[in-house]
């Protein structure tokens, strides 16, 4: 299959992944140079500075690698704050320092301690702690390597992190057949954005099972894609439960551009939906560093199209994700069949992804298309190829679910009518 090589090619050709790495650096410069905007701002500038001196003896690869997605997420999230004027200094400090400590604990020096003002509760996710109604502990100092205190004028809470008390274990669920990956069940502020947070489900009956279907999730895709299998494990380590009100109807899993290495899953009824749920969010997230690094599309500010997926209109970037992610999805129930014994329903849903695919394709110009937007276009072509080929189906006439979808579109979009492509029409495949 093409499509997935050919954003690997991409990625190693102009080096995207280390340009990633480069591109959150400059961000951890950006928020000392917002801060120091205001006179508050120059404070907690001073005070990140002196508390982050410890950790100057790493190299920038390591402190790129090492700070956790959600010490990035609040790196951006700052900077975004800080942007448009609606900064809370305070948290944005504790959440910060609470996330950092967290992500560099092994490199600090023994006896550290950092100051935080009060705030919310203290959340380590990579240490694996929580410490409940904890607003008013303000220093986390690092005893040694494996022992902690978190402190308020009050009290002091020593913790071993190689046997956690479980008043202070951060809940979280180990996923099997898998080495580092964790089912997160929190929904706490400093480590989620608020848009994310209301779509956690805390409150599933049975989040184990969850959390077991997921590793059998993996070991699916590891008979069916060990190379995608593989990428997955070193790069996903956390899944977090989602609200599910329909199970096997609608399936809501998503991914977070500021969250690269977490999955937001939504229940499935068996491990194969599970599997494609998992595949479609992990190739948002290579997908995310390409776009965020490299020229892929040029997208028009307000310019909108049809999407099979949706009943709105999608802008080209949200178009061209779903191109790329339901084209690799097609491809993994390919390979599916030679492994798998349920084999109709496999070709089932390739045909179902195969019209989508070839429908929402066509609606992308030509032009809006970058060289490298290019070499993915025709490599999601030439697999779409091969499925119409495998499956031996038409373009003549489009099933009856998907015309129902587009003409219900076209309805309640008329506005865009003229601008929807037909399959006969020339695409952007057609280069």
């Amino acid at each position: 299959m093409n499509t997935r090589n050919a954003l690997l090619q991409a990625k190693q050709e102009t080096n995207a992944e280390q340009a990633y790495k480069c591109g959150l650096a400059l961000q951890f410069a950006l928020l000392d140079d917002c801060l120091r905007q205001t006179e508050a701002g120059t404070v907690l500038a001073d005070k990140l500075q002196h508390q982050f001196a410890p950790l100057k003896h790493i190299n920038a690869q390591t402190f790129v690698t090492q700070g956790t997605p959600f010490f990035w997420m609040n790196f951006c999230r700052a900077i975004d704050q800080l942007t448009h004027g609606t900064a809370d200094l305070s948290a944005i400090d504790r959440h910060v320092l609470m996330t950092a400590f967290d992500s560099y604990f092994e490199y600090l020096p023994l006896n550290t301690r950092w100051t935080l003002p009060e705030g919310s509760t203290l959340v380590l996710p990579r240490l694996g702690v929580r410490v409940p109604n904890s607003e008013a502990f303000t220093e986390l100092h690092r005893v040694s390597d494996r022992t902690l205190i978190c402190s308020s004028a009050q009290s002091s809470i020593l913790i071993h992190l190689d046997h956690i008390s479980p008043a202070f274990q951060l809940p979280t669920i180990e996923i099997p057949e898998s080495e580092s990956a964790r089912l997160l069940l929190s929904s706490d502020p400093s480590l989620f954005e608020q848009d994310y947070r209301d779509s956690i489900d805390l409150n599933q009956p049975d989040v184990a099972s969850l959390a077991t279907m997921i590793g059998k999730a993996l070991t699916v895709i590891q008979h069916v894609a060990p190379e995608i299998a593989a990428s997955i494990e070193q790069q996903i380590h956390w899944y977090v439960p989602l609200h599910t009100p329909e199970v096997g109807v609608v399936h809501n899993s998503h991914t977070s551009s500021n969250l690269n290495g977490v999955i937001f899953l939504s229940e499935a009824n068996n491990e194969i939906d599970l599997a494609e749920a998992i595949i479609h969010e992990f190739c948002h997230t290579e997908l995310f560093i390409l776009m965020d690094t490299q020229d892929v599309i040029h997208e028009q500010l307000g310019e909108t199209f049809y999407s099979p997926w949706r009943s709105d209109p999608r802008p080209l970037y949200g178009l061209f994700h779903a191109l790329y992610v339901f084209a690799e999805v097609a491809n993994f129930y390919a390979k599916a069949e030679a492994v798998c014994s349920n084999l109709a329903q496999l070709r089932e849903r390739r045909s179902e992804i195969y019209y989508q695919v070839k429908l929402g394709l066509a609606q992308v110009p030509s032009d809006h298309l970058a060289e490298i937007g290019h070499q993915i276009v025709q490599a999601i072509d030439a697999d779409l190829e091969y499925h119409q080929q495998d499956l031996n189906l038409s373009t003549r006439r489009l099933p009856d679910w998907v015309d129902d979808h587009l003409q219900t579109w076209h309805r309640e979009n008329p506005q865009l009518t003229a601008r929807f492509r037909t399959l006969q029409e020339p695409t952007a495949m057609l280069v």
